[in-house]
């Protein structure tokens, strides 16, 4: 019995030691999608911030800006959680402070990935757990161990391996493929498919307006931002398609809020392929590219006020 627990207790060290080592690899850190930046590193006095998904994440960068920012971008993040990051971390951002809102051409979609339990998993030990969509204190527990988690996870989906049905390839970006799975879309220019997302536009654009007013009791400055897509990934998107998911969306929220700016880079020519990793996301030519153009955009005020119709 002696030998018994003291080999549990070998084990039990030995798992908290790999834990250790496998908080600190650069793999667990992608896997946090950027949010690990919040729990030790997040700065005061901010003069400048943004909230939003991926694309916010890897085009925007703070380090040449002549404001004091901070990038609350995390891959992925729907509004409800940038808000709430606001929320939580509102004692660190100045008044005045200008609040960037990332938009990206699903940003107003229906997407069934935030209704997956892991979703919320990187907001743990980061925001209140009022502010977390089911928490769960035993989940938190697990949470503290990343790396038997993996292996549980991984031990499953072993378990439940089903027969592969291999399907002809298709010929389109793995970004619109993705997008297509997550929001439940045939192609993402037929613009009838909005339809299906009316209750999901409602929803966010409800979200919105409450962040919105929230910035503002602050005395916050909120901007809207549609960051540069591909070359490659636009042939992929109709513009009666953007007009459908994006614009429409805009000008409900501008017809509650019409002083919130909008600078919209989604087809600027200035982006080119080399200056990005992937279908999306910004390499970090392309970052150091942007965030100067956008932070002298801001700067000179050189704002969007009203909808460039797409169509």
């Amino acid at each position: 019995m002696k030998y018994f627990v003291i080999c549990i207790i070998a084990v039990i060290l030995l798992e908290q030691f790999a834990e250790i080592i496998y908080r600190r690899t650069g793999f667990y850190k992608r896997s946090q999608g950027g949010a690990e930046r919040f729990r030790n590193s997040v700065p005061s006095e901010l003069d400048i911030v943004n909230i939003g998904s991926g694309p916010g994440l890897y085009a925007i960068s703070y380090n040449e800006c002549r404001w004091k920012g901070f990038n609350f971008s995390t891959a992925p993040q729907n509004y409800k959680y940038g808000f709430r990051i606001l929320k939580r971390f509102q004692k660190h951002i100045k008044k005045g402070a200008i609040i960037i809102i990332i938009m990206c051409p699903l940003s107003f979609g229906r997407n069934r990935d935030y209704d997956s339990r892991s979703y919320s998993d990187k907001f743990y030990g980061i925001l209140p757990k009022e502010d977390i969509d089911n928490y769960s204190f035993a989940r938190s527990l697990l949470l503290k161990m990343p790396l038997l988690m993996k292996l549980i996870d991984k031990a499953g989906q072993v378990l439940s391996k089903r027969e592969t049905i291999f399907e002809e390839p298709i010929c389109e970006l793995p970004i619109i493929a993705t997008w297509k799975s997550e929001f439940e879309l045939t192609d993402l220019k037929d613009s009838s498919q909005a339809a299906r997302h009316q209750e999901a536009f409602n929803e966010k654009i409800q979200i919105l307006e409450n962040g919105i007013t929230f910035c503002k009791a602050h005395e916050w400055k909120p901007l809207f931002v549609i960051p540069p897509v591909p070359p490659g990934t636009r042939e992929y998107i109709s513009d009666e398609f953007l007009d459908s998911f994006i614009y429409q969306n805009l000008e409900v929220i501008w017809s509650e809020h019409p002083d919130i700016p909008l600078l919209d880079y989604y087809s600027d020519n200035r982006f080119k392929s080399d200056m990005f990793k992937n279908d999306v996301f910004m390499n970090p030519k392309g970052r150091m590219t942007f965030s100067g153009i956008l932070f002298k955009d801001i700067e000179e005020k050189k704002y969007v006020t009203q909808i460039k119709k797409k169509v």
